[in-house]
């Protein structure tokens, strides 16, 4: 703060605390107002107004500390609303990821703690918080997906200097029970298969339970993925919703792109599917698409195709990924090695499927002693 009797250059060079501001008069006569404040992202802005007097200047002066006061006198008191979407700002994952923070942070976050201060929130609100959502009910992989994205929120606001710790730690992640696979069996399969046989679509649950290709995968396909001549299929594009369209992207990671072997089943009901599709009227890249030659929904999909087929087969409920799971359990049953059911699969190491499947490979001793006998005699 000064006076119309100090230095204005001096004035100028000073330093003040953030959100403290000053009242200056210029060179040219006229009095200005600076404030600097430092914002969410950790940056810092300079608030300059002009005044026709020191009196009238330091109204001024008054009133944008107040406008800032939050951010002025304590960095650490914006909302956890407010520094979420300040992160979700920065985020530079997917658009899927950011789509589902969104919806947690719009149905899960926000009306129970959304208006607390970052600053006065502890590690027992946030578990006070957690036993919120699981009493509501919410389910348990919904509150360990909100946790997260809360323990991200505030880790970001530490790495920006805007809290000096993060609330969620010391706060034990909540778990969330794997939900049991249920792969059909084959007999199962079998009837789906037959069952569809006049289906335009049959191809796609051979395929599906053939492969092990993921949904997105299946509705991605294009004729020009097809070699039908050394029986392989190349995956490197999948349909995705996204913000309630549907498009074709590449898929999340380097071991999604890949090329799989198909049988001699699988290639003939794909050619019978060729077939088909040059006498449809609609002129599509897409090996399986809708009637009309769009893009399918997997939601419309496992409301109007799949669930049906189920109920009219008195089948149990499963989603259709289940025949990815299916594909799977097989290959594993079947002896083939973990690392190669991972390559045909899409998964990244044989680990992620080992801790998947691995129940479903046969522990019967004898699959060892025969080979070992057919080694050693």
């Amino acid at each position: 703060m000064t006076n119309s009797n100090e230095n204005p250059k001096r004035n100028r060079s000073r330093k003040v605390a953030n959100g403290s501001g000053s009242v200056y008069k210029r060179k040219t006569g006229q009095w200005q107002v600076a404030i600097t404040i430092r914002t969410l992202d950790g940056s810092s802005k300079k608030i300059t107004r002009n005044a026709t007097s020191q009196r009238h200047g330091l109204m001024i002066l008054d009133e944008l500390r107040a406008e800032n006061k939050n951010l002025a006198d304590n960095p650490q008191s914006v909302t956890v609303t407010e520094l979420a979407e300040k992160f979700l700002v920065s985020f530079e994952g997917e658009t899927s990821t950011l789509d589902g923070y969104n919806i947690l942070l719009r149905h899960h976050v926000n009306p129970h703690i959304g208006e607390r201060l970052t600053g006065s929130l502890t590690p027992l609100d946030v578990q006070e918080w957690v036993s919120t959502l699981k009493a509501v009910p919410t389910g348990a992989t919904t509150v360990q997906k909100a946790y997260t994205l809360l323990r991200r929120v505030c880790d970001w606001g530490v790495s920006i200097r805007l809290l000096p710790h993060n609330p969620c730690s010391g706060i034990k992640r909540p778990s969330a029970k794997r939900k049991p696979i249920r792969p059909f069996t084959i007999d199962e399969v079998k009837r789906i298969l037959v069952a569809t046989k006049s289906d335009r679509l049959h191809a796609l649950y051979v395929v599906a339970a053939t492969t092990g290709m993921r949904q997105g995968e299946l509705f991605g396909l294009q004729w020009q993925d097809i070699d039908f001549d050394r029986r392989e299929i190349r995956i490197s594009r999948q349909v995705k919703d996204y913000r309630g369209s549907i498009i074709l992207k590449e898929p999340k990671t380097a071991a999604g792109i890949r090329t799989i072997s198909i049988t001699e089943t699988t290639a003939a009901a794909l050619s019978a599917r060729r077939i088909l599709a040059e006498k449809e009227k609609h002129d599509s890249e897409q090996v399986f698409s809708s009637a009309r030659g769009m893009l399918i929904r997997r939601t419309l999909f496992a409301k109007r195709t799949w669930k049906p087929l189920l109920v009219k087969l008195g089948l149990e409920h499963r989603g259709a990924h289940h025949l990815r799971h299916t594909a799977a359990t097989q290959m594993l049953a079947a002896g083939v090695p973990p690392h190669i059911v991972a390559g045909v699969l899409g998964h990244e190491t044989a680990e992620s499927v080992m801790k998947t499947y691995a129940h479903f490979i046969t522990k019967d001793s004898r699959v060892a002693s025969s080979a070992m006998d057919r080694i050693f005699g």
